[in-house]
């Protein structure tokens, strides 16, 4: 009985002691959570408005986009001016912003803005932030963290870093201009190739629809595409994934206007415009002829306005149609008088390199209404470029669809679909 009494005694005076303890918990800060948020509100604001010229941040909203120029000047009557690059600049604006407490303290940019703008990419589902948890401040350096992403395919939660901006960087026409660069003039080659002491070794094509090169390159026959998000700047374009390709290195690349290339700092590659394609793929010629029937469904800048000429002698014309079985070049017109096709037939695709194509013909025709292509001036342009003696060159986009190129000027193409 009485050992029954001492544990009791102990487990009491060790409740007691224990709650003496937790008492003392709610005593560790000096100061009540609201007071120590109302400190940081005013540090963080101070911050944010402090430099003259704002902020300039670099923003990728998840790890296969490439990123954007993001400046940000900060007021204190709770707006923010914030520009950016993105579609060259149509989000600019004034915007609202505020700090608040939850778990975190979360800066929100609260109006409509280029932030959002990215984020509704894709049906919302481009892994986009405009509200940041604020994991660090300093005044040389903001660290903003996705408030609710928890990461895109694997990679870290959207991070976006702060540094003070210069009244240059609020420029942003250099940026842009060098965003139209790199898409390509349309007036020049469909080849842009990366080159190096002459020899070209990989092709370029860039998506500006989640600002993306794709590098492409053959190694042991078998074709390579790499996808790398891409950063444009003032200067040119980083390369946000470094890529290797036989020993070679490419990253940071700057515009040479006087040449109209682009060139790695570090080495000696240019990515410039170039009248063949920087590799062969065995095979594309067979695959394209394996399937007799074949429509145009695209042209190049400068044969797109033929269209629109044949329209004037042939108001229904919907397309061209390639027939390389039965050797026919037929221009489809449903509703014409005389019928729905007419054109050219005896044509033939004789295959003068895996990759390469050349279309005679022995003049024949077909249909009734042909001579209203054959006389037209945008029927003219696209008979010389199928028929051009020099050949073309063909190039797989998928396996439906190519692009027959002009070997005699590779800024002329079309792409056809099977």
């Amino acid at each position: 009985m009485k050992n029954k009494l001492l544990y009791l005694l102990i487990f009491i005076v060790g409740g007691f002691a224990s709650c003496d303890e937790d008492s003392t918990a709610d005593y560790i800060f000096d100061k009540s959570v609201n007071e120590r948020f109302s400190e940081l509100y005013t540090e963080y604001n101070t911050v944010l408005q402090s430099p003259a010229q704002g902020w300039l941040g670099y923003y990728n909203p998840n790890g296969e986009t490439g990123a954007y120029s993001i400046l940000l000047k900060f007021n204190p009557n709770g707006s923010v001016i914030m520009h950016s690059d993105y579609k060259s600049g149509f989000a600019n604006d004034t915007i609202t912003y505020s700090i608040t407490k939850k778990q975190d303290i979360t800066l929100t940019f609260e109006s409509w803005s280029v932030f959002h703008a990215i984020y509704e990419t894709n049906n919302n589902n481009n892994g986009g932030e405009y509200v940041f948890n604020i994991a660090s401040v300093s005044a040389d350096e903001i660290t903003l963290v996705s408030k609710t992403d928890n990461g895109y395919n694997g990679d870290d939660v959207t991070t976006l870093v702060l540094k003070p901006a210069t009244i240059e960087n609020w420029d942003l026409e250099p940026v842009i201009a060098n965003v139209a660069r790199l898409a390509g003039d349309a007036n020049k080659s469909i080849f842009r190739n990366f080159e190096h002491e002459g020899e070209a070794f990989a092709s370029f094509r860039y998506d500006d629809r989640n600002r993306t090169g794709v590098i492409s390159y053959m190694n042991d026959g078998e074709l390579i595409n790499v996808i790398t998000p891409v950063l444009i700047n003032a200067n040119g374009f980083q390369l946000m994934k470094e890529v290797s390709i036989e020993g070679k290195t490419m990253q940071n690349f700057v515009y040479d206007l006087d040449n109209d290339v682009f060139t790695n700092t570090d080495t000696s590659i240019k990515l410039s415009y170039d009248n063949a394609p920087a590799y062969t793929v065995d095979g594309v010629v067979d695959q394209l002829l394996s399937v007799n029937f074949k429509t145009i469904t695209d042209y190049s800048a400068n044969l797109e306005a033929t269209i629109l000429t044949i329209q004037d002698s042939v108001p229904n014309f919907k397309s061209f149609q390639l027939y390389s079985e039965w050797g026919y070049l037929l221009c489809y017109a449903p509703g014409t008088e005389g019928g729905n096709w007419s054109g050219f037939s005896k044509l033939s695709f004789t295959k003068t390199g895996e990759d390469q194509l050349t279309i005679g013909w022995e003049g024949y025709t077909y249909g009734s209404w042909w001579e209203k292509i054959y006389y037209n001036a945008g029927g003219q342009m696209i008979l010389n470029f199928l028929l051009d003696e020099n050949g073309l060159y063909v190039v797989s986009v998928s396996n439906s669809e190519f692009y027959l190129v002009s070997k005699s000027d590779p800024s002329k193409y079309c792409l056809v679909e099977l």
